[in-house]
């Protein structure tokens, strides 16, 4: 039997839950694929939503209609707002939660939304049909490597199958149980079979899915434009996964023009490039788990996270896992590798966990939240936490340094064991005691993880060092003299696909009906994974509705300019959002979100008429108080004693409000204790703190506002200039190698997007701007 859906999303995280509920409340029928139902969107590091650009990125999902930012209303410990004392765009709303209840509360959310089904089990394979449009050869030769291969067009196939162009029936074949060659160093951990559960028979499907029984029975192709002297660090290194090969065949093959030096190169494996044909090579038609269970579906999301092919470090200690206590994930990237995608390794860690019961508190330094704390989303279903509980600062001292130094010869990280790359932004604590040899104290953050735990998060201390010498080190922080830890830190490595595989939608190119989104991009963090879930979510059901792609502007939103760098610029780390990302962060900001993608959402179907209705009238409001100050006039003699008191000029005539609101140090809120009209009107207009900021913001801001939209406008005649889809860089002389080879390697939509590839110059956009036209 198999059991039919339209979208089917692979993994429980907080990727795949905001694409899940998206599709589901879209009208999609979809169902959600997790390992463990008790740990949806699980805060696997720290128990924190939000912070600098993350915070801006959550306000966005909940302006769209995403749920990140509601569920981290309900269960916030905590709430900040960073970077008050900086600019306006750079505010960054963030919260501390209760780990637990984000998960509760985000199954609560899966369970009640209609058309969502959930199935806890593991995915081991997608199922493909062939698309007939792409080269037949190419895909019917039987390669002796793999033995993977495309069947032929069958006599006989209905007209309809024929009209949707595609084979019935035809996909990979059952991969050959071979044992990969080439110069890769083996792993002492065997990977345990991918395919059914154990004690049953594997079934011999004549539709042929790609069914890597091991990931050992899987060899994939190195493509000629991924040669030896054209590979990475990542690749060279010793201790690369045996499971993943360095020879084989291609399905597409490319013009020996394709050849790309070294700098245009990922830090990937591939079994051909993945760019190198844009029409699709093939449609998704389903999953089958390990249970042997079989799902159709019209479109799939895979949201896996750490998990594929996770191998977890403690020093000399390695095991499989997505994370502590999670069994990893695979089949998976055997399967896509055999259709032709590049695959890659990223790293990342977590600190060890503490019992709070062992930690003398009262010599600790706390930090508290706001004393009028915010929150996230932009409804009214939603209130700031009332009871906030503090974090805590700790240093780390020449001492602990010492001992964690004693331990280096054991690390993964230094002995050549772990060859993923890590984030560059969220180092562990070894990686910053050698890039700052020099200092002789650095900052660590003590965090609850909930109001019903003594489990508490040492931010800053990610380790996979020594268990042993993670204790000692632990003991040697002034108030953890005594104390016990939960479990100790570790590092984890996995699968990735370089985004710029990806259309601009989280389409993959070589696959149609098949969507990324979060780790499994290359990126790093709960908000950058959500934001693309519930892209990928809506675009995934706007395609079966035969709807164009929703595809924010990098002026439009935080996940406009995430999706864009992922897509166009690919990633050589795991890529976390900043605001110094944003070109257009002025525009961007915390408390505008509503207001530049609140209409979309309204339009795309995720924002309740209520919803909507609530923000015209904020809207209304702020017009409203904007247009006050511009018309109500204000004596000098009523003010200056206010302006004195907070270090402004006296004025020596009467001003329009408005005017006296642009002064640095002046707020509307202060001003309405001096002025009784304004007051009045605040009064009774019923116009709250939100409305009196974003006023406030729109008045003193407006010439920096005004300039960046000036700009975006300027640029997006780019966005507006098409490349079509088939056409041959190659032939365009005037271009420079590199920028024929990133434009044939990428397959930019837009000289806009062509203008952002590393590696194309203002004078190669110029040759495409007389080439299409300007």
């Amino acid at each position: 039997m198999v059991l039919e859906y339209d979208i089917i999303v692979i993994g429980g995280g907080h990727a795949g839950c905001e694409a899940a509920v998206a599709a589901a409340r879209l009208g999609s029928r979809t169902l959600l694929l997790t390992m463990d139902m008790e740990k949806f969107a699980s805060m696997s590091c720290n128990p924190a939503v939000g912070g600098v650009a993350k915070g801006q990125i959550v306000r966005e999902i909940d302006a769209l209609g995403g749920q990140m930012g509601r569920i981290a209303d309900l269960t916030t410990l905590q709430f900040r707002m960073l970077n008050r004392s900086k600019g306006a765009a750079m505010w960054s709303p963030r919260a501390q939660c209760d780990k637990t209840r984000f998960s509760e509360e985000w199954r609560r959310t899966l369970e009640n939304t209609p058309n969502l089904y959930i199935w806890q089990d593991s995915a081991v394979e997608l199922l493909f049909d062939r698309l007939a449009p792409c080269d037949a050869a190419a895909f019917d030769r039987v390669d002796s490597g793999t033995g993977c291969r495309m069947q032929e067009p069958q006599k006989g196939d209905s007209a309809e199958s024929s009209a949707q162009g595609r084979v019935p029936e035809a996909s990979l074949d059952e991969c050959a149980d071979k044992r990969p060659t080439g110069n890769t160093a083996e792993r002492s951990t065997e990977r345990p079979p991918s395919g059914p559960m154990q004690g049953q028979q594997p079934e011999k499907s004549l539709d042929g899915p790609c069914r890597p029984h091991s990931a050992s029975d899987f060899i994939a192709e190195q493509h000629p434009i991924a040669s030896a002297d054209n590979r990475t660090k990542q690749e060279d290194d010793s201790g690369t996964d045996p499971t993943r090969a360095e020879k084989g065949s291609s399905d597409c093959t490319n013009s020996p023009a394709d050849s790309a030096s070294a700098e245009d190169r990922p830090a990937a494996r591939s079994s051909g490039n993945a760019a190198a044909c844009e029409a699709p090579r093939c449609r998704i038609r389903g999953v089958r788990t390990r249970m042997g269970v079989e799902f159709s579906c019209k479109a799939a999301i895979l949201t896996s996270g750490t998990f594929l092919g996770g191998l977890m470090y403690c020093g000399r200690s390695q095991a499989e896992g997505g994370r502590a206590g999670d069994a990893a994930s695979h089949g998976i990237t055997e399967c896509l590798q055999a259709v032709g995608f590049e695959t890659g390794r990223m790293k990342t860690g977590t600190p060890a966990r503490l019992d709070a019961r062992t930690i003398d508190f009262e010599i600790l330094e706390p930090q508290y939240g706001d004393e009028v704390p915010a929150k996230f989303s932009f409804s009214s279903d939603t209130q700031p936490v009332k009871h906030q509980l503090p974090c805590f600062v700790v240093y780390t001292t020449p001492e602990i340094h010492a001992i964690l130094k004693e331990g280096f010869a054991e690390s993964p990280l230094f002995n050549g064991t772990i060859t993923g790359i890590g984030p560059r932004y969220c180092p562990s604590i070894e990686d910053k005691l050698r890039t700052f040899a020099g200092k002789e104290q650095h900052q660590l953050f003590l965090e609850p993880e909930g109001r019903t735990t003594n489990e508490y998060y040492l931010n800053g201390f990610s380790s996979s060092l020594p268990w042993e010498v993670q204790w000692k080190a632990l003991h040697k922080i002034r108030g953890f003299e005594d104390l016990h830890i939960y479990r100790p830190g570790y590092a984890i490595e996995y699968d990735y696909f370089p985004p710029t595989q990806l259309h601009h939608s989280l389409e993959t190119k070589l696959v149609r009906g098949l969507y990324f989104a979060g780790q499994v991009n290359g990126t790093t963090g709960y908000e950058e994974a959500a934001a693309q879930g519930l892209m990928a979510g809506i675009n995934a059901h706007r395609a079966l509705k035969g709807e164009e792609a929703v595809v924010l502007q990098r002026d439009e939103a935080y996940i406009g300019v995430l999706i864009d760098d992922l897509v166009t610029k690919g990633v050589d780390e795991p890529y976390r959002m900043f605001t110094s990302r944003a070109e257009y962060r002025i525009l961007l900001r915390q408390d505008n979100a509503d207001i530049r993608l609140t209409p979309k959402g309204y339009e795309i179907g995720l924002i309740s008429r209520k919803r909507y209705r609530e923000f015209v009238k904020k809207n209304t409001l702020v017009e409203s108080l904007i247009s006050y100050a511009h018309k109500q006039s204000v004596k000098a003699d009523e003010i200056n004693g206010y302006l004195k008191s907070v270090g402004e000029e006296p004025m020596t005539q009467g001003r329009k409000l408005y005017d006296v609101v642009l002064r640095s140090k002046v707020t509307f809120s202060a001003l309405a204790e001096t002025l009784p009209d304004l007051k009045q009107f605040i009064a009774e207009h019923e116009i709250g703190p939100e409305v009196i900021e974003e006023a406030e913001i729109q008045i003193k801001y407006k010439g920096y506002i005004e300039r960046e939209k000036f700009i975006a406008e300027k640029l997006h005649r780019l966005e507006n200039i098409r490349i079509p889809s088939d056409f041959d860089f190659h032939r365009l002389q005037a271009l420079t190698i590199e920028a024929r080879q990133k434009l044939s390697r990428i397959r930019p939509a837009t000289i806009g997007q062509a203008s952002r590839i590393p590696g194309v110059s203002p004078a190669d956009i110029n040759v495409l701007l007389v080439k299409f036209g300007r």
